[in-house]
Order: C-alpha cells, then sequence, then structure tokens
C-alpha cells in the first residue's frame, strides 16, 4: 500500500465464482460480490479501508450490501 498516492484511492472489483474457487474458502463455493474500495492515505502513512460489498455467495456466509470500515498503522481496527 505504500505505493498508493497520498489521498483517496479507489479500487472496484467484481468477485465471482472464479474467486472463491481459487481462494479455496469453504464458507463459500460460489457466489457474485461486487467490491467497491477506497483507501485514504495520509502523509503519516496512515491508511483507513473503506469497503462496501454487494451481492451474494452459495455457501455458510451471505453477502448483502453492508459497508465496512478499517483502519491500519502498526495494527487494525476494523468495523462492519
Amino acid at each position: 500500500m505504500k505505493g498508493l498516492e497520498e489521498g483517496v484511492n479507489h479500487l472496484e472489483f467484481d468477485l465471482d465464482d472464479a474467486y472463491f474457487k481459487a481462494v479455496d474458502a469453504p464458507e463459500v463455493s460460489q457466489g457474485r460480490v461486487h467490491v467497491s474500495l477506497d483507501i485514504v492515505r495520509t502523509g503519516d502513512d496512515f491508511f483507513t479501508l473503506d469497503f462496501h460489498e454487494a451481492g451474494y455467495g452459495n455457501g455458510s456466509v451471505r453477502y448483502m450490501s453492508r459497508p465496512s470500515r478499517a483502519a491500519n498503522r502498526d495494527n487494525t481496527t476494523s468495523r462492519s
């Protein structure tokens, strides 16, 4: 993440069956999830991650649209 520009960096991902198969996650075997991620980098190398996911998974975990936040410097703090 050190290669990111200072300020807001926006990324979007579409995860599908191939992704869930590749990560070999037994909780989800199939699905389609759109992930929108804003990473805010400050000058002191502090990163705030703001995730938004929408979609579904076939398995023991179901995805719904929900925002999540995580901040990381030396340790991680997250909020769902």
